[in-house]
C-alpha cells in the first residue's frame, strides 16, 4: 500500500516538474538562474566563479550560456538522483525516503542545490578513500571544497565542519596533527576570503549590467533601488547588495515570529524545534528500520548515526537560525549529507566517529525515545505520509499540506479554489 502511494507521489512530482524541462534553457532575471550569473565584473565576490566562467564563454566564445545553465541543472539533478539511488541500493535500504520534500525533493530545481550536493557527496567519498595516495586524496578534497564554497559559500556549514573534524581527529594519513591542520588552511582561508568579499550595491550593479549588455531583453538594467532588500526586482545578483543585519532579521522573523498567534500559527520557537527534532529522530532511524535483512545495517544500533545527524544539524545551525529561511532546502542538505556519510563510510566507521561517552549518552536518550514511541517503524511511516517541511514558514498546517498526504488532497483543493471551481 505504501509502495503504491509513494510511487504515485513520485509520478505526480515528476509530472509537476514537466514545465521545468525547457524553463532552465530560457534565461530570466529571477532568483534561480541569476544565482548562476554572479561573476567578477564588479571585482572578486562570493559565488562568482561559475558566473565568471559563463561570462567568458559568452563574450570570448560567443556561446549562448542559457543552454549551458539548463544542461548543468538537469545533469546535476540526474547525477545526484543516480548517486543517491545507487547508495540506497548498495546498502539495501528502502527507496521510500526519496519522494519527501525534506529529503531529495526539498531542493529548488533551478538553482545550484543539486550541483552543490554532488560536490558534497564527492567530498564524503574522498574522505572515506583510505586506499588512495594521501597527497592526491588531500589535494582532491581541498579542490572539491574550494570549488563548492565558490559556488555557494553557505555549503561550508553543510560539510565543512564534518570534513575538518574527520581529517583532524579520525584520519591518520598524516601522523602529525600539525600536518593535518595545515591541510585545512586553504579550505578555511577560502571560506574566510569569501565572507570578506560578500559584495555590495556597486558589485551587484556591475554584475547585473554586464549581463544586460549581453541579454538586454532578459536581464533588465537596474539602479540602486533594485538592490534594496524588498525591492520587486530583487534576485540572486541584487542580493549581494543587501544589508546583512536586515537580511538576518528578515530570515529570523519569517521562520520564528508569527504575524498572528493561533493554534495553527504559533511562534516558530515552538513549532520549528519540534519539527527539527522529529526529522532528526526520523533520519537517524530510517536506514535501520527500512532495510533488507541482507543489509549491513539490519539489526544494528542507530545511536551512533543519530550523533552524525545531530552533528550535521549543529553545523548547519547558522543557516537554520538566521542565514536562510528556505527550510525545505536546508532539510534536503541535512538529510542527503547525513545519509551519504552513513552509506559511504559504513556502519563501522560511524560507530568510531565520536567518543564512547557520547555514544553512551546517545544510546540512553534513544532508548528513552523508543520506550515512549512503542512502534518506531509505524511512527516513521506516519512521518513519511503526513509530515512535510514548511517552505518558508512554521505554520503547523504547512507540515500537513507539504506532506505526501497534502500532495494528494490539499494541493488539488487549493488549485480548485484558485481557479474558481470551489466557492466555499
Amino acid at each position: 500500500m505504501v509502495n503504491a502511494i509513494l510511487a504515485l507521489r513520485l509520478l505526480l512530482y515528476i509530472f509537476s516538474m514537466l514545465h521545468y524541462i525547457l524553463s532552465p534553457f530560457t534565461l530570466d532575471s529571477h532568483f534561480g538562474q541569476t544565482e548562476f550569473l554572479i561573476n567578477y565584473r564588479g571585482g572578486f565576490v562570493r559565488r562568482g566563479m561559475f558566473g565568471e566562467i559563463l561570462y567568458k564563454l559568452a563574450t570570448d566564445c560567443n556561446i549562448d550560456i542559457q543552454y549551458i545553465i539548463g544542461t548543468v541543472i538537469w545533469l546535476s539533478f540526474i547525477g545526484l538522483a543516480y548517486v543517491f539511488v545507487r547508495l540506497l541500493q548498495k546498502n539495501n535500504v528502502c527507496w521510500w525516503i526519496i519522494p519527501l520534500n525534506f529529503t531529495f525533493f526539498g531542493a529548488d530545481f533551478i538553482r545550484k542545490d543539486y550541483l552543490c550536493m554532488l560536490l558534497v557527496v564527492g567530498i564524503i567519498y574522498f574522505l572515506n578513500k583510505d586506499s588512495m595516495n594521501r597527497w592526491s586524496r588531500y589535494i582532491t578534497i581541498c579542490l572539491l571544497s574550494i570549488a563548492l564554497y565558490n559556488l555557494h559559500e553557505a555549503f561550508f556549514f553543510v560539510i565543512g565542519p564534518f570534513a575538518t573534524y574527520y581529517l583532524l581527529f579520525k584520519d591518520r594519513a598524516f601522523k602529525s596533527f600539525t600536518a593535518r591542520l595545515l591541510w585545512q588552511l586553504p579550505v578555511w582561508g577560502c571560506f574566510i576570503l569569501l565572507l570578506k568579499y560578500h559584495g555590495d550595491v556597486s558589485t551587484a550593479l556591475a554584475i547585473q549590467n554586464s549581463w544586460h549588455e549581453l541579454y538586454p531583453s532578459q536581464i533588465p538594467l537596474i539602479d540602486e533601488t533594485a538592490c534594496e532588500f524588498l525591492a520587486p526586482e530583487r534576485n540572486s545578483i541584487t542580493a549581494l547588495g543587501w544589508n546583512t543585519s536586515e537580511t538576518l532579521h528578515f530570515h529570523h522573523s519569517k521562520i520564528y515570529i508569527p504575524s498572528t498567534l493561533s493554534a495553527l500559527e504559533p511562534a516558530g520557537y515552538i513549532a520549528m524545534p519540534l519539527f527539527y527534532l522529529l526529522i532528526m529522530l526520523f533520519l537517524s532511524r530510517y536506514p535501520y528500520l527500512f532495510c533488507k535483512k541482507t543489509s549491513i545495517l539490519y539489526g544494528r544500533n542507530y545511536t551512533s548515526f543519530f550523533l552524525v545527524v545531530l552533528f550535521v544539524f549543529a553545523s548547519m545551525s547558522p543557516l537554520y537560525f538566521g542565514l536562510s529561511c528556505d527550510i525545505a532546502r536546508l532539510c534536503m542538505y541535512w538529510s542527503i549529507t547525513s545519509l551519504s556519510i552513513l552509506f559511504i563510510m559504513g556502519q563501522k566507521k560511524i560507530e568510531e566517529l565520536f567518543p564512547t561517552s557520547l555514544n553512551h549518552v546517545s544510546e540512553k536518550a534513544n532508548i528513552w525515545v523508543d520506550n515512549v514511541i512503542k512502534r518506531p517503524k509505524l511512527a516513521c511511516v506516519a512521518v513519511i505520509i503526513f509530515v512535510g517541511s514548511p517552505i518558508y514558514s512554521y505554520n503547523f498546517l504547512q507540515f500537513i499540506t507539504n506532506s505526501v498526504f497534502g500532495a494528494f488532497f490539499y494541493t488539488p483543493y487549493i488549485w480548485l479554489r484558485v481557479n474558481g471551481y470551489l466557492v466555499w
